[in-house]
């Protein structure tokens, strides 16, 4: 079993804000008897979790606020402390959003997502299997609404957890933060809160969790590839210009460690590279015209032209398709 043990930070003062603000994180298998976890499997999943925290935070608090998510440098086996940092200029206003008192304004936070043990976004998208409800009421003098879907009794949960699950990159962020359970030897993922359990994900509930469509018709898939660089974007945002032997394209790297390792100049490229990646596609239509996105999740080798294995993975036909970019 591996334990990540979550807190909120009150940056002022250095100190936890409250016993309600601690949370824990358990990924348990025989994958991880040992306490240790692959490091390329651990830190998408608390980038995701940062990633929810400020969806749900800019959702709350319209960007008035920051939290961010940091890892204390003390690590111990199968447990390590992270840490929710609120800013010091943000840290009352965060209180006065979140209903009062250090211990409630933490609470309601928590219970957005589901971790406080009520009913919130984990338990929304476990319930719904991720589905789109076919109507939604508002239910009077609540702050509530009902949701109605096929096959399973309506479910009440609150306006704001409604509008979290239908806010794309919160949805997106969930399914990282589950993904390790796809992995051979992961088996369940809990949170635990106030020293008992409040969310259980088990491998056999995964697909819950998948990526939601963000256009209607939009079909989502992944793939193992190797692709040759043909332009690099250092610059934050930019996209990187690519081709996979049949066509050229351009791709988002969502990949935090490889982007890191570029930073720090770990990685250094020379002309003709080519990166064996976890490539996600999206295609929909728009005004009856095919489009597609391609964004690489993950990094999984760098392979210098100076390799001789890659020119079997890729032959020398890009050049012929100058038309390929899609």
């Amino acid at each position: 079993m591996l334990n990540m043990n979550i807190s909120f930070f009150n940056q002022p003062n250095g100190n936890d804000m409250h016993k309600n603000a601690t949370f824990q994180i358990s990924y348990d298998g025989e994958a991880v008897e040992d306490g240790t976890i692959d490091v390329r499997e651990l830190a998408p999943s608390l980038l995701a979790l940062g990633d929810l925290i400020d969806e749900t935070n800019r959702h709350i608090t319209q960007g008035r606020m920051e939290v961010s998510l940091r890892v204390s440098a003390d690590i111990e086996r199968g447990s390590f402390l992270v840490r929710l940092e609120i800013a010091t200029k943000f840290y009352e206003k965060f209180v006065e959003i979140f209903s009062g008192p250090d211990a409630t304004a933490i609470t309601t936070f928590l219970t957005l997502l589901g971790i406080s043990g009520a009913y919130g976004i984990f338990q929304l998208v476990k319930d719904s299997k991720g589905a789109k409800p076919k109507n939604v009421i508002k239910i009077s003098q609540t702050t509530k609404v009902k949701l109605e879907f096929d096959n399973i009794e309506p479910i009440e949960v609150e306006k704001d957890v409604y509008d979290i699950y239908n806010n794309f990159r919160a949805r997106s962020a969930i399914s990282r933060i589950v993904r390790p359970l796809k992995d051979k030897g992961i088996d369940v993922l809990k949170f635990i809160h106030g020293g008992r359990e409040t969310i259980k994900v088990t491998e056999s509930e995964i697909e819950c969790f998948r990526v939601p469509e963000e256009r209607e018709g939009e079909r989502i898939s992944e793939s193992e590839i190797v692709l040759r660089i043909l332009n690099l974007a250092f610059q934050k945002g930019n996209k990187w210009k690519v081709t996979d032997g049949s066509g050229k394209y351009f791709v988002s790297i969502s990949d935090i460690i490889f982007l890191k390792k570029i930073e720090d100049r770990q990685i250094l490229f020379g002309k003709n590279d080519c990166l064996r990646v976890r490539l996600q596609t999206r295609q929909w239509y728009e005004n009856k015209e095919l489009k597609s996105s391609h964004e690489i999740i993950e990094v999984l080798e760098h392979i210098p032209a100076s390799d001789p294995s890659q020119m079997s993975l890729l032959e020398e036909n890009t050049d012929a398709d100058d038309n390929g970019e899609r």
